[in-house]
């Protein structure tokens, strides 16, 4: 008995392609908004794609059933995750660097899509600098020939 596959259906597949280049757009904005340290801002992104703002929403609804927001504020924490694992800034730089509007916007988002503070998460991972002794050094503090900090 032969098995046949099943192809995904047409409607499915301009799904996934409608998914793809409005996720490239959201994508560019965002790395614009990174760029500048600006906020990011559903109606700013609206403008910079001149399409208008429920045209946008409704079309990102359609194809990721999440809204807008959502979608823009998880790709952001997402960023605002690789920031907080690979770097020693303060959470306050990375809420900057992420394109959140302040500190407590960044701190909803991260809580949301981690369930965790954004301090807390950096102290629960792994050594990520590049430090054999398994803890990390602080920017005050330094790393001595024997492998004690000072």
């Amino acid at each position: 008995m032969q098995v046949k596959h099943a192809t995904p259906s047409k409607g499915r597949s301009t799904r996934h392609v409608r998914l793809q280049r409005i996720e490239r757009a959201v994508d560019r904005y965002l790395a614009d908004c990174y760029r500048k340290r600006s906020a990011a801002r559903v109606k700013e992104l609206a403008i910079y794609l001149r399409v208008s703002r429920p045209y946008l929403s409704r079309a990102v609804r359609d194809v990721s059933e999440l809204a807008l927001r959502a979608f823009m504020r998880r790709k952001q924490a997402i960023y605002a995750e690789a920031l907080l694992r690979f770097t020693h800034l303060p959470v306050h730089e990375i809420a900057s660097r992420s394109a959140f509007g302040d500190v407590k916007t960044f701190y909803r988002a991260f809580m949301e899509h981690y369930g965790t503070r954004p301090g807390a998460y950096r102290k629960g991972l792994p050594n990520t600098h590049g430090s054999k002794s398994g803890r990390t050094v602080s920017s005050t503090s330094r790393l001595r020939k024997d492998g004690k900090t000072s």
